[in-house]
């Protein structure tokens, strides 16, 4: 809401300007009446700062006018002080702050607390709300600190909070610069979106008090949304005006009817209270995310927080010990907890949505309260839907503001739910808001000075912050998507699938020994035990050994060991799961096997009733990773082939030619084998290549352990920002998720696939230790100079380690069609029911065209490293994390259950947040370095 009181927190400069050692410094003379329409803070700045008119060096980045100026470190060192600059004409006291600061937050969230303790339990709920009080509050804090720092910076009296996210990002780093007009953008659009949410709220609020007051008294039973459609006139009526002077009185009167519901309410509660034993402690966990979404929405007020402080007549006083920022929100979570607390006690799961709706339905005084309530969030409508109209229609006449109106209106009407729309609103808007954006601002902010801190701990911090964030919004906007449609899924129906599953009296009498899939299992050549171990090292074991060494380099020596076992732990736990859930639903669905994507649709057809609609959709996301990660490492095949084979052509020819070129030769050679379609005679390109890179690894190898330092020449912990590419190079390397179910298909014997020791686990435990061994001798023998190929390291000028070059990429090359079979065979499935005539040519012609698309790729972006840890953190990090997790989840959710303190939700939960940060960090990571090195 920093928009809100612009007129007053922000202060435009006047035309006139001072000069301190050539350069630019805001004048101190300041005519508030002279309000620009546009953003005040570029547009004032580049006026005093223009290069063309003062000589001043100044850029202008994507569009965004705030100058690109070089400070001395001493403004921030006390030169400039932002607060002597402020020119308020009313300047609020401490105590005037406060009261401004409860009104901002305390609001109609006050009301769904006891809904969002329902959602989390009576003592969970407690402490979680003052949990997330503190977090909400710190978030404030670092706000606040982060605008007085860029204040002093850009030499600015005061900031909006859409202004420090463009001057943080003006102020960082070079290349965040031109994002400095999206990120004012997405602060303004939160904003908006809060804030219209927040008046759709107010429908619903108003509406249902209506709705039980008219029912008990007219004994009418209209449905909700035509209540909600009677509002459309008088708050069209009431939101025609525009002047803020005007809407005071309104303001006035919704105060004092809310602050006397608000008492008569907690006499209510207060009657007769039992015992809190009546109520359970702690709530399910899947309920946690609604109560996060409540409780956000009901405590955040950062849109109001930057005005507050801008008008402050000692800001200083704002955040520190006490400070007004501490009193106050240490005062409304009390309040908060206290009364969702009491509230929760009283009606225990009964609660509404609106603690006023769960008031006697025919007591007088209750209806009353119900009437004062819907008056005052009625009266506070206007004043709540300022803030968007000004940041959207600050150009255009106020008689277009209906518009908006309607539009409240009608989402009000859609989802009419009040609990689910107020969580959707919170996860949304203020996870953003009020804990992610503060996060990343103080990251960009002090990433060059002060710092990071020792340890980082300052980016960690943030980082957590962010994650904590994330997880609110994701899971608190997928459960509203679930509760919203709750009530409009037909009871008998499922989703279309293309899956055949056979339908019985029961999932119990499915799932229990009766059927057993491994009986009816007709392979024609079944392989044993000690054949599956083979396939299974042979298919994780390739190209992304090479890799290693490069994983390491972004991990430190012995960080890498150890987080090294750590992922391949991680992985081959959610291989073991994904292949129990493939016996559990093949036992369930009759049927004998399942490949990935059969187990994913499976999964959500057999499922919770609410997900059997997305079990098409389950199947296709698997493909669509399947066929990504194929191709991506097929990419990644192309671009080892070309820097082995350039590497020897300039050490026998002399010929200095780009990698490009190399890239583009291989395209003919590579389509010719791919145009081989039988898997029988790819056998003997496999046979070839099998013993090419065995021959190979071993002679490198030798080069490695040939004068290989001590231990201490290496760091032992890479930088914390290089973490993501070590995860999605070394998921990448070991992670074999496309064969697995494959090879447990043909086994002779699938019950020896998991279990202890099991196929899995010896192959997984060679295949990491080995990976290990390989990428710790590598780092250490290389260092930082390490290649995205460890080959690439050899000697230039020896003709053995040029020879091991050559097996790599042969090896590769002939790998290659073996790797894009997978892809293929999804196409050729898809294409066989379109194409009845001239099958045979269009298949050749999409293995063509994927040959083609895979060298495309590699030639735009020919950088090993960071093409491999992108493939790992985007594809892996979904097939072999997250994935699984998810499908353990619904395979499990009804029956067996999650078990003791719903012990399996919350370990998935924790396996897809691990993949989330991984896909996030290691894509932004992977991404931000090939555009650099592409540059």
């Amino acid at each position: 809401m920093d928009e809100f009181h612009k007129s007053s927190s922000q202060v435009p400069l006047t035309p006139s300007h001072e000069y301190n050692n050539a350069q630019p410094v805001a004048s101190k003379s300041y005519d508030k009446k002279k309000a620009l329409s546009k953003s005040e803070l570029s547009s004032i700045i580049f006026t005093n700062y223009k290069a063309e008119m003062h000589n001043v060096s100044a850029h202008t980045v994507a569009g965004s006018t705030l100058p690109l100026v070089q400070l001395n470190k001493d403004e921030e060192a006390g030169n400039y002080n932002p607060f002597e600059h402020r020119k308020v004409s009313h300047p609020t006291t401490d105590t005037e702050t406060l009261i401004h600061l409860l009104k901002g937050s305390l609001g109609s969230g006050i009301l769904s607390m006891p809904l969002a303790f329902s959602n989390a339990g009576l003592w969970f709920g407690l402490l979680a709300t003052f949990a997330i009080g503190a977090i909400c509050t710190y978030c404030v804090h670092i706000l606040v600190k982060c605008a007085h720092v860029l204040s002093r910076r850009t030499q600015v009296p005061s900031l909006g909070y859409a202004d420090i996210a463009e001057t943080a990002f003006l102020a960082g780093h070079e290349r965040l610069h031109k994002w400095s007009r999206l990120a004012r953008f997405l602060i303004n659009f939160f904003l908006v979106v809060d804030l219209l949410g927040c008046c759709c709220i107010y429908n619903v609020f108003v509406a249902t008090n209506i709705k039980q007051v008219v029912e008990d008294y007219f004994d009418v039973h209209l449905n909700i949304r035509l209540y909600i459609l009677m509002l459309l006139v008088p708050l069209i009526l009431i939101n025609l005006i525009r002047n803020l002077k005007y809407l005071a009185p309104f303001s006035l009167i919704a105060n004092t009817l809310m602050g006397v519901g608000m008492g008569i309410t907690l006499y209510y509660i207060l009657t007769d209270l039992p015992a809190v034993s009546t109520q359970y402690a702690v709530a399910d966990v899947s309920r946690w995310p609604m109560f996060f979404g409540t409780v956000i929405f009901a405590l955040e007020g950062i849109g109001v927080v930057m005005s507050l402080e801008n008008n402050m007549k000692n800001p200083a006083h704002f955040i520190g010990c006490p400070g007004v920022l501490n009193f106050g929100m240490a005062f409304v979570v009390t309040l908060y907890a206290v009364f969702g607390f009491l509230g929760f006690l009283k009606y225990g799961s009964a609660t509404q949505g609106s603690i006023t709706l769960n008031l006697p339905l025919h007591d007088k005084v209750a209806q009353s309260v119900k009437l004062m309530i819907a008056l005052s969030i009625f009266l506070t409508y206007a004043l709540q839907f300022y803030v968007p109209m000004e940041i959207i229609w600050k150009n255009i006449k106020g008689n277009f503001n209906e518009h908006l109106n309607i539009l409240t209106v009608i989402i009000a009407i859609i989802i009419p739910n009040l609990g689910p729309f107020i969580t959707l609103i919170g996860a949304v808007c203020l996870s953003t808001l009020g804990l992610m954006f503060p996060a990343i601002i103080e990251t960009i902010t002090y990433w060059d000075r002060p710092g990071m801190g020792r340890f980082n701990w300052r980016l960690i911090k943030n980082a957590l912050l962010v994650v904590f964030g994330i997880i609110g919004l994701l899971t608190g906007t997928y459960l509203f998507g679930l509760n919203s449609k709750m009530d409009n899924l037909p009871s008998d129906t499922a989703a279309a699938s293309s899956f055949p599953i056979k339908t019985s009296a029961s999932n119990a009498s499915q799932d229990n020994r009766n059927y057993n899939p491994f009986e009816h299992r007709k392979v024609q050549h079944p392989t044993t035990d000690s054949e599956t171990l083979i396939h299974l090292i042979k298919g994780s074991l390739g190209s992304g050994i090479l890799s290693m060494p490069l994983a390491f380099s972004n991990g430190g020596l012995w960080f890498g060991l150890g987080s090294t076992f750590v992922v391949g732990a991680i992985c081959t736990y959610c291989v073991h799961i994904l292949v129990k859930c493939a016996h559990l639903l093949c036992r369930r669905a009759q049927i004998p096997s399942l490949d990935y994507a059969g187990v994913a649709e499976t999964a959500f057809s057999l499922g919770p009733k609410r997900l059997n609609k997305f079990s098409r959709l389950a199947g296709l996301a698997v493909k669509l990773f399947l066929i990504l990660y194929s191709i991506g490492a097929c990419c990644v095949y192309t671009i080892i082939i070309a820097s082995n084979i350039k590497q020897v052509v300039e050490f026998f020819y002399n010929t200095q030619l780009n990698i490009r070129l190399y890239l583009l030769m291989l395209l003919l050679p590579l389509s010719l084998t791919n145009l081989v379609r039988q898997l029988k005679l790819l056998v003997w390109y496999s046979f070839v290549a099998n013993t090419l890179m065995g021959l190979g690894l071993g002679i490198a190898l030798y080069f490695i352990l040939s004068d290989l330092p001590p231990v201490s020449h290496q760091y032992a912990v890479a930088h914390v920002s290089h973490w993501p590419k070590f995860f999605g190079t070394v998921i990448f390397a070991i992670e074999g998720m496309n064969v697995v179910m494959s090879l447990e298909n043909n086994m002779q014997n699938p019950h020896h696939f998991i279990g202890c020791p099991g196929v899995l686990n010896i192959g997984m435990t060679f295949l990491v230790t080995l990976y290990a061994i390989f990428g710790f001798l590598g780092f250490l023998k290389y260092g930082a100079a390490t290649e995205g190929s460890v080959t690439l390291n050899l000697p230039v000028e020896n003709k053995l380690a040029q020879s091991v070059k050559l097996m790599i990429a042969i090896s590769i090359f002939l790998t290659y069609s073996l790797q894009l079979y997978v892809p293929i065979e999804i196409f050729r499935q898809r294409i066989k029911k379109h194409f009845k005539v001239h099958l045979n040519l269009v298949e050749y012609g999409v293995r063509v065209a994927l040959v083609t698309l895979t060298i495309v790729m590699a030639i735009i972006i020919p950088n090993i490293g960071p093409f491999i840890s992108l493939i790992g953190a985007v594809c892996l990090s979904t097939l072999g994390l997250i994935f699984p997790a998810v499908i353990e989840t619904i395979t499990y959710w009804n029956d067996p259950g999650m078990g003791r303190f719903d012990w399996r939700f919350i370990k998935n939960s924790l396996l897809v947040l691990f993949g989330i940060v991984g896909f996030l960090s290691g894509t932004y990571v992977s991404i931000l370095e090939i555009i650099t090195t592409n540059a």
